[in-house]
C-alpha cells in the first residue's frame, strides 16, 4: 500500500514539476517576444522620429530657400533693373565715345547679372521644379556637371509617361546631387550614368560611376549618404547602393507610382 503511495505521489510530484517546468519556459518565451516586439516597436517609432525630424528640416530648408528667392526676386533684381534702365539712358546721353563704351560695358554685365539672378531666384523658389518634367530636371544636372569638364555625365532621357509630383521632383533631384557631388569629390570618376526606366507601377532611377568605390564594410555612412536613403524613405521608395573598391558605386531607387509623396 505504501509503494503504491510513494508511486503515486511519485507521479503527482512529476506532473506537477512539469506543469512548472513548462510554465517557466512559457513565460520565458512570451517574455521574449514581448521584449522583441518592445525593441521592434522603439526602434520603429525611433526610425519615424527621425523621418519627421528630416522632413521638418526639409520642409524648413524649402522654405527658408523660397524666402531667400523671393527676396532676391523683389528687391535685390528690382535695383539691378533700376541700374540696367539708368545706365542705358546714360549711354545714349552725349558722352565721350569712350564713356559711351564703358556705360555700355556696365549695361552689359548688369543685365547678365539680373538673368542670372532671376533665373537663381526661381530655382531656388521651386518654380522651374514645379513645371518641369522629371527628366528635364536630371537632364539640366547633368549639363550643368558636364559644363565644368570635370567629369562625363551620360544621361538616358526618356519622357515620363506619369506624373511625378513636385515633392518627389525635388527629393530625386537632391538624391542625385549628393550622388555626383560624392562621385566627384571622393570617387576620382570620370564618367557617371543616370538612367530612368519605367514600369507598369514603378520608376527607377540608376545612378552608376566608374571612380575607385569604397569598402561598405568598413566605411561608415556620411551625412549626404544619410539623407540620400532618408529622402528615399520619405518617398516610401526602395534604396539600394553599393559599392566595391575598383568597381565604382551603384545606386538604385524604386519608386512606386502609385503612392502619393
Amino acid at each position: 500500500m505504501e509503494e503504491s503511495q510513494l508511486i503515486i505521489f511519485f507521479f503527482f510530484a512529476s506532473f506537477v514539476c512539469l506543469i512548472l517546468i513548462s510554465g517557466i519556459v512559457i513565460f520565458i518565451i512570451q517574455y521574449r517576444k514581448r521584449k522583441l516586439e518592445y525593441n521592434t516597436d522603439k526602434a520603429l517609432l525611433n526610425k519615424t522620429h527621425q523621418e519627421e525630424l528630416l522632413k521638418t528640416q526639409i520642409d524648413i530648408q524649402m522654405q527658408t530657400l523660397k524666402d531667400i528667392g523671393r527676396e532676391i526676386h523683389d528687391n535685390v533684381g528690382q535695383k539691378l533693373t533700376l541700374a540696367s534702365i539708368y545706365t542705358s539712358q546714360l549711354a545714349h546721353a552725349n558722352f565721350h565715345p569712350d564713356i559711351q563704351t564703358q556705360l555700355h560695358s556696365i549695361g552689359e554685365i548688369i543685365n547678365d547679372s539680373l538673368t542670372e539672378l532671376r533665373s537663381l531666384s526661381k530655382s531656388i523658389t521651386n518654380e522651374a521644379i514645379d513645371s518641369a518634367e522629371l527628366f528635364s530636371i536630371l537632364k539640366n544636372e547633368c549639363a550643368k556637371v558636364n559644363a565644368l569638364q570635370i567629369c562625363q555625365v551620360n544621361f538616358i532621357e526618356t519622357e515620363e509617361p506619369f506624373v511625378v509630383s513636385a515633392v518627389q521632383k525635388n527629393f530625386i533631384q537632391r538624391i542625385l546631387q549628393e550622388f555626383i557631388h560624392n562621385s566627384l569629390k571622393h570617387a576620382s570618376c570620370k564618367t557617371i550614368n543616370v538612367e530612368m526606366i519605367y514600369h507598369a507601377s514603378n520608376l527607377q532611377i540608376l545612378f552608376r560611376d566608374d571612380g575607385i568605390g569604397f569598402d561598405m564594410q568598413q566605411t561608415s555612412e556620411g551625412i549626404g549618404l544619410n539623407n540620400m536613403k532618408s529622402r528615399a524613405d520619405l518617398l516610401n521608395a526602395d534604396y539600394s547602393m553599393i559599392s566595391e573598391l575598383g568597381k565604382g558605386t551603384y545606386c538604385k531607387i524604386t519608386l512606386p507610382l502609385n503612392k502619393a509623396a
